[in-house]
């Protein structure tokens, strides 16, 4: 039989706009549909027992919310691309997922936490950090865990007249969302936040401001959200599927922003990245990493930072003629093009790169079983990512980093001369996922493992239609894995679902399947930043569960500080501290020593605090 349709898609026009909305306390909802698993976190050794939240079992995939009305049919799934989001919180064990619904056409942002009540693990009830009643079409979430709670930023508009970024914060003590909170005020609307934290407890919001070309823009807080102050990293960028991203460097601090915009006025689309060493006050002149050309446009960068300093980003590059024909979909003119992964690092201000590769070997698509019977070759065969916007992830670990990506495409997408046209042979759209390896040596090549399927469309409900849109992966990787949250619907209609998946993967400081092991030593890590001023991070790695105690002591070996004391479990933890002894005092500019105690051994390092 000959398993043969053709999708031809054209992106839609999105139109940015927002204003000034009250502030009001955000609901949570009744659960309308919960996901009951038995024995969720069996096998999961980082589960912490007794705790109501919980990490959601291995290689499942989950609906987090079914019936999801998007206000009318797409035009194509490329409609807003990254109103998916996940995000892992280290201090609870457990995954957010973020989404995007449509109720009484107002767009809210909606979020739920997988929980486990005796021994049945579902997600939680709905809540809501957009402001129901106030706030109109909100969308693109983007969050990161803080101490104690979660942060989202979003933009949304108050009379649908001009867009302007939020955020809201969940608190683990309370269960609940907060207040939103208003971060931008700009005449012309300031759009698609993206979230980050850095080691020193930056916060960083990148998003894009004005009509077109836009502004790129960062607000940064340093007081966990209570202010924020705007800079601009760019003026007068081409804002075609522009959604500017960030990442911090995980060891000094750095910060880094990347978009796509018209670096070189040649009419194509490129990859442009900027680095601030201070914060966020100031940053460098427009760094090219990826050189657009005609049916190669590059677009929607993804970044992290590994913990030898080099940047990591994936994109994708559109088959599409120019500028213009922006996501461009499976037309007569190409498609959407395959996700590619660039690497370098800054030195003195200046992008020194490094290799940039496809992630996806055609030689090995070739290679599929040929559904459409149409003789696929390395000239007729697509790599295509159709709504993919590849996201990129990061674990960090003590034997080097792992990379993951996550992103949409078909299974085969062919060209056939008779029909003037591109086929999607095999099971349709799904969500894949693919990995690297990143050692500590800076001189090692990079080889991204072949793609794994994460979604589970069946044949015939792909040959019915259904697809995969709006994939995005957790930005940092826990020892958990990578989770991954997508939607799937039919024929790009309404209604949707949204969907979870955390997959089986080989351990990431290990060589086991399912979850990763716990490390096979103790390990005291170099606090991050350092020197800093006023607060820094300590991470340290446990083999087994024990009695640990980790303190702080000044030059003459007098202790100032307790950081941690107590049973704690196997695996790695991560403690804050903010330059103050057990009695509060401040401590002055100098030399301190952080000693881990266990019941095996004692490690020590030094720290400096400059003020």
């Amino acid at each position: 039989m000959i398993n043969r349709y053709a999708l031809v898609l054209t992106a839609p026009a999105v139109m940015l706009s927002s204003g000034l909305a009250s502030q009001a306390v955000a609901s949570m909802t009744t659960i309308r549909h919960a996901e009951r698993v038995p024995n969720a976190t069996v096998g999961n050794e980082i589960h912490k027992a007794g705790s109501y939240f919980a990490v959601p079992p291995l290689d499942s995939v989950l609906v987090v919310q079914n019936g999801i009305d998007r206000g009318g049919d797409f035009s194509g799934p490329t409609d807003y691309p990254q109103e998916r989001h996940v995000v892992y919180v280290p201090s609870e064990d457990t995954y957010f997922a973020f989404y995007e619904w449509n109720t009484a056409n107002d767009f809210m942002i909606s979020a739920r936490y997988w929980q486990e009540v005796a021994g049945f693990g579902f997600w939680s009830a709905e809540g809501t950090p957009s402001e129901r009643g106030t706030q109109q079409d909100a969308g693109r979430p983007s969050a990161h865990e803080y101490d104690g709670g979660v942060m989202v930023a979003y933009h949304a508009t108050f009379d649908l007249n001009v867009y302007n970024t939020w955020i809201n914060r969940f608190d683990f003590a309370t269960q609940s969302w907060g207040t939103s909170v208003q971060i931008t005020d700009h005449a012309v609307g300031s759009t698609f936040p993206f979230l980050d934290r850095s080691s020193d407890d930056t916060w960083m919001i990148v998003s894009q401001e004005g009509p077109g070309p836009v502004d790129i823009v960062v607000n940064i807080s340093n007081d966990d959200g209570a202010t924020w102050t705007q800079n601009t990293v760019a003026t007068g960028v081409n804002d075609m599927w522009c959604l500017p991203s960030g990442a911090a460097d995980p060891s000094n601090g750095d910060l880094y922003v990347a978009y796509n915009d018209d670096l070189d006025d040649d009419n194509d689309l490129d990859i442009v990245v900027h680095q601030s060493t201070d914060g966020g006050m100031t940053w460098s002149a427009p760094q090219m990493v990826a050189d657009g050309a005609i049916y190669s446009q590059k677009i929607e960068p993804s970044l992290v930072v590994d913990q030898t300093h080099r940047v990591h980003l994936v994109y994708q590059g559109n088959i599409s003629d120019e500028i213009s024909a922006g996501l461009s979909g499976l037309t007569t003119i190409g498609v959407a093009g395959p996700p590619y992964h660039s690497y370098g690092a800054f030195v003195a201000g200046a992008w020194v790169p490094e290799l940039t590769i496809p992630i996806m070997d055609r030689d090995e698509l070739v290679a599929l079983p040929d559904s459409c019977e149409m003789g696929p070759t390395l000239a007729n065969l697509a790599t295509d990512t159709l709504t993919g916007m590849p996201q990129l992830g990061i674990y960090r670990g003590m034997q080097g980093d792992q990379l993951y990506v996550g992103y949409n495409s078909s299974y085969q997408s062919i060209f056939d001369t008779e029909q003037g046209g591109w086929l999607i042979c095999g099971p349709g759209f799904q969500t894949w996922m693919q990995k690297c390896e990143v050692g500590a040596d800076e001189a090692d090549t990079l080889v991204w493992s072949e793609r794994t399927m994460v979604s589970d469309i069946s044949i015939d409900d792909a040959l019915l239609g259904k697809n995969t849109i709006y994939t995005h992966t957790t930005h940092e990787i826990p020892l958990a894995g990578p989770g991954f949250i997508w939607s799937e619907m039919f024929e790009a209609l309404q209604p949707a679902e949204v969907m979870f998946n955390r997959p089986e993967v080989v351990g990431i400081e290990g060589d086991r399947p399912g979850a990763p092991t716990a490390p096979g030593k103790v390990a005291l890590h170099q606090n991050a930043p350092n020197p800093f001023n006023p607060s820094t991070r300590i991470g340290f790695e446990l083999a087994e569960a024990g009695s640990v105690e980790l303190n702080v002591y000044d030059a003459s070996g007098r202790k100032v500080r307790s950081l941690a004391q107590g049973e704690m479990s196997a695996g790695s933890h991560k403690v804050r501290w903010d330059g103050t002894t057990d009695q509060g005092a401040t401590v002055a500019s100098g030399v301190y020593f952080y000693r881990l105690t266990t019941q095996s051994e004692t490690q020590t390092r030094s720290m400096l605090i400059l003020k």
